[in-house]
This record gives structure tokens, sequence and C-alpha cells, in this order.
């Protein structure tokens, strides 16, 4: 089964496909390629959600949830009509993942699904992803807008605070362009799971330390700052959110606890009509907002202390 939207329902429809589909969901975006080889995203373009069902005896109720689920969707988004075809469970398991291309990211960032072989160009940097496995597969619009940020502002030697980490994408993105020591964080238990799975695809685990947990209001990390290893904790030099807006508010005053004084914070995931109530919120915990970037109904923070 599959639908199409635009970009910014891609991680919604994913989310709601990984609930019903067995084995794995392709997304696959319309895309541009490059002559040097692999793709780059078109944003402006939809971007098709595929998945599977097995013929089970549940079907039927699968799809109709599944197909409810989508058109409550379509309330909000523009979503396509989920459409349907039988297919052998044997073409899915590897039919899926020919849907995930080479993807080119900002000047040198390259995320490549696991199980292609990528040679790298002179100056690009490789982060090996299973899409399949959690949240964060690069293309949706406020991950593009933190990864090409991420590429600008990763300094050498760098400490980094990754809060929602989903698959570990910014983290191991950060690890790359030269961070010293990043900490990743997400309260999900699967989408830790998943980032510590792809940190260690990528060789990184000397680098990124992965931590079941959040950041309270008091820049506390919870639940457990003991597991911490010296070279992760606060103050951190960068510290990326890319959450929604509700926990960016309340998150506000420990995001400015654990940031380094001339640290930068990169707030995203924040739909456009509440921007102003996060702008509020950084402002009273001390931040000043200094670049706004937007692409499509998406607002991405970047502030200074």
């Amino acid at each position: 089964m599959a639908v199409s939207a635009d970009a910014e329902a891609v991680e919604a429809l994913a989310g709601l496909f990984r609930d019903f589909c067995h084995g794995g969901v392709a997304i696959e975006p319309t895309v541009q390629p490059l002559a040097e080889g692999g793709v780059v995203v078109d944003p402006e373009q939809p971007v098709a959600v595929r998945g599977y069902i097995p013929a089970d005896g549940k079907e039927r109720i699968k799809l109709r949830q599944l197909k409810t689920a989508t058109d409550h969707l379509s309330f909000v988004r523009p979503v396509s009509r989920l459409s349907t075809r039988r297919v052998a469970e044997d073409d899915w398991a590897h039919a899926w993942k020919q849907h995930y291309q080479v993807l080119h990211l900002g000047r040198n960032l390259v995320i490549v699904p696991a199980w292609r072989r990528y040679n790298p160009g002179a100056g690009e940097l490789v982060i090996y992803l299973d899409p399949g496995m959690a949240f964060g597969t690069g293309l949706h619009p406020t991950t593009i807008m933190c990864l090409v940020e991420l590429e600008k502002r990763v300094t050498a030697g760098a400490k980094l605070l990754d809060v929602g980490t989903g698959s570990g994408i910014q983290a191991i993105a950060a690890a790359r362009l030269g961070a010293h020591s990043v900490l990743a964080l997400d309260i999900n238990p699967v989408a830790a799971s998943a980032a510590r799975s792809n940190v260690e695809l990528n060789r990184l685990q000397g680098i990124v330390q992965v931590v079941q947990g959040t950041i309270s209001s008091s820049g506390q990390i919870t639940p457990d700052p003991g597991i911490l290893g010296p070279t992760v904790l606060p103050p951190f030099d960068l510290v990326v959110a890319n959450i929604i807006a509700g926990v960016i508010v309340e998150m506000a005053p420990g995001l400015a606890a654990v940031l380094a004084r001339e640290g930068v914070l990169l707030a995203s995931g924040i739909i456009a009509e509440r921007e102003q109530e996060v702008c509020r919120a950084l402002q009273e915990a001390g931040f000043t907002v200094s670049e706004t970037l937007r692409q499509g109904d998406w607002v991405t923070l970047v502030s200074n202390r």
C-alpha cells in the first residue's frame, strides 16, 4: 500500500505505517540525479510512503484502520488516498529497500542506506543509516535544516548535545563534522536503541554516547546522569533540539542551563503557527534569536546566549 504527501507529513505517515505494517516502511522522495552519482531531494515535490500488511486474516481490519488514520491526517496536510495492491511477502522483504537512494545534503554530507555501497568523493562525509529502524531519515524539512546548519557551525573539538536524537542522524553528522564528543538523548526507548545501532554502524561509539533520557527544565539530564562519561557532561558548545514546539517551550530554561556562554542552540521541529510562542520562551530563558530558517510550514530558530 502507498500514499503520497508533502514533505511535512512524511514523518507522521511513516509513524502510522510502522504501527500497522510489517517488514519496514519505504519513504520515496522526488529526487534529482547528480552527475557524480546519488541524488538530491526536491523538497517541493510529493513524497511516497509505502508499507506491507501480511495476509494473516487481520489485513482488512488493519487496512481500514490505516485508511482512517491517513484520511484524518489529510485534513491538515496534503495526503493522497491510500492505494493498495497484492505482492508476495518475499518480494516486499527486498523491494522496500530499493526506494532508498544515496542522499546528498548541504555541501559535503551524504546519507547512505546501510545496505548500499558508496565510494565517497573528495571531502564527502558519509553517514550510514538504517532508515527502517526509527525516526529521522534525513527527509523531513526540520532534519534537513538542522543538518545544513550543523555543517556550518560544528567546529573541530566541539562538544554537542542532541535532544530528541531519533535515528541519531544529527549526532552522527556532528561527529563526522569534527565534534569531539556528542551526547544524544531520546526519551523513546525504540529510538534510543536505533540510534545506538546507527552509531555503531558508523563506528562512532568513541565520540557519540546515546542515552535514553531528556533534559529537565532545570538542566538536569534524566533519568540517570550518573551513566554519562566525563566527555559528555555539560556545558555544551552546540545544542540541537529537533523536537516539537511545546517541548522546546517547557525545556527552554534547561537548554540554557546546559549551553556554554558563547554556545549556539538550534531549536527545530517548530510548526510556523507556534514560532512566536517558542521565541518568547527562548527569550525568557536568556536566549537571543539570531536567525530564523523556514522550509514550508516548518521553522528552525538559531539562538545564542
